[in-house]
Order: structure tokens, then sequence, then C-alpha cells
């Protein structure tokens, strides 16, 4: 199972630039520590991993977000895209038009 962050507004999106990252973590616990000052009004959402690989990474595919996988207190981690993170888990996924 993931976590992600989210407010009023949806999911927690960071902003690098060119990139649209969609920080995702493992742990409730690591989630909530990088809320910060910056996003202390989010909250952990929790989502379960066949959701999230059936239904999170078309769309967010299909948006052209990536994934930021577990960042630490610095914002530093791993980012790929959506694509990427399924081939590396072994899953294929189709876009729906």
């Amino acid at each position: 199972d993931l976590w992600v962050l989210h407010d009023e507004d949806g999911c927690i999106l960071v902003d690098l630039g060119k990139d649209k990252v969609l920080p995702i973590w493992h742990d409730e616990t690591l989630a909530n520590t990088w809320r910060g000052n910056e996003y202390e009004k989010s909250q952990a959402l929790h989502i379960k991993f066949t959701d999230f690989v059936e239904k999170w990474l078309p769309g967010m595919a299909k948006d052209g977000f990536n994934l930021g996988i577990a960042p630490n207190l610095a914002g530093e981690g791993i980012v790929v895209s959506p694509e990427e993170f399924a081939a590396d888990i072994g899953v294929r996924f189709e876009l729906s038009e």
C-alpha cells in the first residue's frame, strides 16, 4: 500500500519546473513527517496498491505527472515516470482514450 499527501484541493503535487511530481511513501508516518510547514494543512491519504497500479498510474501517465519515490525531509528522492515505475514493479498498463 502507498501513502500520498492531500488537502482540500486534492493531492499534493510538487512543481519541479519541467516536472509535476506526486510524492509517494510506503509508510503513513513518513508521509506525515514530510508535511512540514509548507504542507501543514495536508493529510496522509492511504491508497491500495492495486488501485494505484490500475487507476492512478494510467491517469498520471495521461496527465503527464511523475512520481517522487519516498522523498526525504530535504525533498530529495528518485523521480520516475508512471511507465518507469510500472516497469520496475513488473506491471504493464495501457492508456485509455
